[in-house]
């Protein structure tokens, strides 16, 4: 059996278990180390590398495998296997499949991968960003658990199988203490943060992801645009023409690994490494804690922690070996782009075969690192006194295979010793694992816990809080004991004691959420946590949490708007009328952005009921319980609405301003809506307040309202995006539905001008009848002349099909306008696709082009203010500009401060009657040639 670190390695380059016999040490290029200290790079020698490794049959695309019980798990989706060598020859004799269902339907890098054994023992996968239908097989009680895209667990003796949190594609690691990153494509760091199952125990939070994004620092210490890492790659790098944006930055990061061993200096340990194989590097950051998350910082600004210049070199994954070297994966491809994600008129001219057989492993070290002269006994033949003292190694790699086999055996004996380590003074390392592993065997004691949360170490003092709760019912001691640590100068551990409370009695845990929520009103996940442990009843929390923070209003507004919205969603009236009366604040003094923000949520909450509709407006609703309000409130309300309304309608203010000022009228004021939502749905106003003021006019739930937004006048001067936010509102309200139904009846609306996506969306409403009436709305929008032509042309679907004919027809009759295999016109929708789709939807959409008009090609009349008048294709809209491509291919940007009215057009800019250019024979020789694909275009070699 090879060890576990290189079978790692290998498989998560795509030659584990599989016959490869790779390039260690040879390629087409060096590997160069890029950063301030260089490191010592070293090929791993092929005999090495590969020794004992032999073909296993019946894999199709291994991703990663982790060691257990002298066997590995190997995740192949549609499966995971459990793949055993027992008489030595190093071909797999035991071979059981554990667990089946996961997505296989995409491309093979979106898939489940990187089993790794957690501290508790069980094995974790990334999700590959797709979910499943997994069961394991032959298990009598096993469950068939349905998901799309969590990461997963699964107990490796019982097969049981569980969702955690967290999605990550291709790589997860975990630090020192046990927190779980991942990485997914553009975003090289992202961290659970805690479970998302613990949400759950309020029933008022909506679900959220517990999962953030861990941003890097540009030299002048702020984040990076969109939380994005600026790369510096030292290739001929090779972007995607269709994401020019990426260059510079991640496309493909995989492989996240938090650095833990020796070989690299001292202070590389607890940095994070991600691969980028597109850039044919691997970036190094240093992680900053910032409360209970981190920011990155990267280890230079000029260059790469190791970079390439061999186009070759594709990084994709990292792990420590037993010397205590990071091990760089080299999946040496001359191509990493998936043809799947490249244009299609592309995808011939790219070589992706190239470096299938091949693969290369590099060995990274400080530049004076030397190899141990005697090799270490190996943790397999080690005692449980020998592997309980590994587990405060100075590298990772001998602590979890030490970790992992103390679990696999089980040793009764193993509990005295742990015990004996947790109250050790100089092994912090170890200390930090002896909870889970007693906890792994069933021994851990409520003792163990209050040990443990005395320890000096705040890592150890976390871990003790996360288990405390297991013995809260039997130990009331141990609850005081653990909120003692309610202000610990560690933000892991207030975490920790935020969700803990959770589950103590109900006598003091109201105070006790009140107290570290106001001490902790700037960390939003100490925050969220306090929210998911808030059950029952909770007006002396609120009561008491106010009364905390009323000199900090500004700094705990978030927390403000987020007690606001489940107070709303509550309906609590007690609730709703203390934060609402904070909120307002008083008569006469401007509301702060908190206070509006407050208000707009504790209001849009309270309306999403829709109890009664369109009667009183949610805010007065809400704060009045619906009966006649005080002369005070109403005047403040009335102040507030008027504020408001000219807020909405003034340009002087910013965009989000503005926006935020007419959903807070909606919530206040019907009457005043309609001519606010009239005058910021005019063409001139940016896209984000158009669609501020759709959510708004439908706030109400007023048929009368929407009718008038329906009209033929008004309807016409949306843009796409406001069109599919008012059709989509509409949809989620079963009275405005039916003045939707009432508009496309009597044409107000041109049935063609709905999108196909709403369109589905209203043929499959959740009211039978709703759909039925669509479909009919729908078939009846086709006129009776299209109906012959296209029932006349069905017959050249059964004609025997001249692809090659099918070309000139293309030229012919399609080119000017459309775009096939990287020629023709841009009028159009770019065709190069339209082979996926049914070749009778291709027949319609080309006899009856105005049944439905492709998303994006709605022709636009711009009138502007000094005469002009443009008309295209809406291709682009930002809050200062509109910009359409015109009828001759070229692009007219037009400023919105200069448009007197935009004009859609419900017609296609593809006319009827196109058959009289065309025969049955030439029509089906086109169909045949479109579905086929773009031919082979030539394009330039890789360098």
């Amino acid at each position: 059996m090879i060890p576990f670190w290189k079978s790692a390695w290998m498989a998560a380059a795509g030659f584990a278990v599989c016959a490869t016999a790779g390039q260690a040490a040879s390629g087409s290029g060096a590997v160069n180390a890029a950063a301030s200290a260089p490191p010592r790079v070293t090929p791993v020698p092929a005999a090495e590398a590969f020794a004992g490794l032999k073909t296993h049959p019946g894999l199709t695309y291994p991703s990663g495998v982790a060691v257990w019980r002298g066997g590995i798990f190997v995740t192949c989706a549609p499966d995971i296997y459990y793949l055993k060598d027992t008489d030595g020859d190093g071909v797999a004799d035991v071979r059981e499949v554990v667990l089946t269902g996961f997505s296989n339907r995409y491309t093979a890098h979106l898939r489940v991968s990187h089993p790794t054994v957690g501290l508790d023992g069980w094995v974790y996968l990334t999700s590959g960003l797709m979910g499943g239908k997994v069961i394991a097989p032959g298990r009598s009680a096993a469950r068939v658990v349905e998901f799309s895209k969590n990461d997963s667990r699964f107990q490796p003796d019982t097969r049981e199988f569980q969702l955690v949190s967290g999605h990550g594609q291709f790589g997860q690691t975990f630090d020192a203490r046990g927190r779980k990153f991942v990485c997914m494509n553009r975003v090289p760091i992202q961290q659970v943060v805690f479970e998302e199952r613990l949400l759950a125990r309020n029933p008022l939070l909506d679900p959220l992801s517990t999962m953030t994004d861990i941003g890097e620092l540009a030299a002048n210490g702020r984040i990076l645009p969109g939380g994005g890492t600026q790369l510096h790659p030292i290739s001929d790098n090779i972007v995607n023409p269709r994401f020019p944006e990426h260059a510079g930055h991640y496309t493909a990061a995989c492989g996240v690994l938090i650095y833990q061993g020796t070989a690299l200096p001292a202070e590389y340990n607890g940095r994070v490494f991600v691969c980028e194989p597109v850039a044919n590097l691997v970036h190094n950051d240093l992680l900053e804690a910032r409360g209970t998350t981190f920011v990155s910082r990267p280890d230079s600004e000029r260059g790469e922690f190791l970079a390439s210049p061999d186009n070759w070199f594709r990084p994709v994954f990292l792990g420590h070996g037993p010397d205590g070297a990071l091990y760089v994966v080299d999946m040496h491809r001359k191509t990493i782009e998936h043809p799947a994600y490249l244009p299609a008129e592309m995808r011939a001219g790219f070589d992706t075969a190239s470096g299938r057989t091949a693969g290369r492993i590099f060995r990274v070290t400080a530049e004076h690192w030397r190899m141990p002269a005697a090799p270490r006994r190996m943790p397999a033949d080690m005692n449980t006194a020998e592997l309980v003292d590994c587990l405060n190694d100075a590298d990772v790699w001998w602590r979890d295979t030490a970790h992992r086999l103390l679990i696999e055996r089980a040793d009764p004996g193993a509990t005295a010793l742990l015990r004996a380590a947790l109250s050790a003074k100089d092994n912090t390392l170890a200390r930090r694992r002896v909870l889970w592993l007693l906890e792994a065997f069933g021994r851990l004691e409520s003792a163990d816990v209050l040990a443990a949360l005395a320890d000096a170490d705040a890592g150890v003092r976390s871990c003790a809080v996360r288990f405390a709760p297991r013995f809260f019912t039997a130990s009331a001691g141990l609850e005081r004991a653990v909120l003692a640590w309610a202000r610990d100068a560690d933000a892991d551990v207030r975490l920790q004691v935020a969700l803990a409370i959770g589950a103590m009695s109900a006598a003091g845990r109201n105070s006790s959420l009140a107290g570290i929520a106001a001490d902790n009103v700037e960390d939003r996940w100490i925050r969220l946590a306090a929210w998911s442990s808030l059950t029952g009843e909770w007006g002396s929390f609120l009561s008491e949490f106010l009364e905390l923070t009323q000199n900090a209003r500004a700094r705990a507004g978030d927390a403000y708007v987020e007690l606001a919205r489940l107070a709303g969603k509550g309906r609590s009236t007690g609730e709703c009328r203390l934060l609402g009366g904070v909120a307002l604040g008083r008569a006469g003094v401007p509301l702060e952005p908190w206070q509006r923000d407050a208000l707009v949520a504790l209001g849009a909450a309270f309306a999403r009921r829709r109890e009664p509709v369109g009667r009183v407006p949610a805010l007065r609703a809400v704060l009045a319980g619906g009966a006649s309000a005080d002369r005070t409130l109403e005047q403040r309300l009335a102040e507030i609405a008027d504020e408001s309304a000219r807020t909405a309608v003034d340009g002087a203010n910013d965009v989000a301003r503005r926006a935020q000022a007419v959903k807070l009228l909606a919530l206040i004021d019907h009457s005043a809506l309609p001519k606010v939502v009239s005058a910021l749905l005019a063409p001139s106003q940016p896209q984000e307040l158009q669609l501020a003021a759709v959510t708004s006019a439908l706030m109400p739930g007023d048929r009368a309202l929407v009718g008038g937004l329906l009209s033929a006048a008004a309807w016409r001067t949306y843009s796409p995006a406001v069109r599919e936010a008012l059709l989509g509102g509409i949809a989620g309200v079963p009275e405005l539905v039916e003045e939707l139904l009432a508009a496309l009846t009597d044409s107000r609306m041109a049935a063609r001008s709905v999108s196909p996506a709403t369109r589905r969306a209203l043929e499959s409403h959740a009211s039978a009848d709703v759909g039925r009436r669509v479909k009919e709305i729908f078939a009846q929008a086709v006129p009776e002349d299209r109906q012959r032509v296209l029932a006349e042309y069905r017959k050249s679907l059964t004609l025997p099909a001249r692809r090659e004919n099918g070309r000139a027809v293309n030229e012919r009759m399609c080119a000017a306008c459309h775009r096939f295999g990287g020629a023709g016109g841009v009028i159009g929708p770019d065709l190069s696709g339209i082979g996926s789709q049914p070749v009778e939807s291709t027949l319609q959409s080309i006899l009856v082009p105005n049944q439905e008009i492709a998303h994006g090609y709605l022709t636009y009349q711009v009138n502007t203010r000094e005469g002009h008048t443009y008309s295209g294709t809406l291709i682009a809209e930002s809050a200062a500009a509109v910009t359409l491509r015109n009828p001759a291919g070229g692009t007219d940007t037009i400023s919105r401060s200069q448009i007197a009215s935009m004009i859609a057009s419900d017609v296609s800019l593809m006319p009827d009657g196109l058959e009289s250019g065309i025969t049955q024979q030439e029509m089906a020789d086109l169909l045949a040639y479109l579905a086929a694909g773009p031919t082979a275009v030539s394009m330039p070699a890789h360098p």
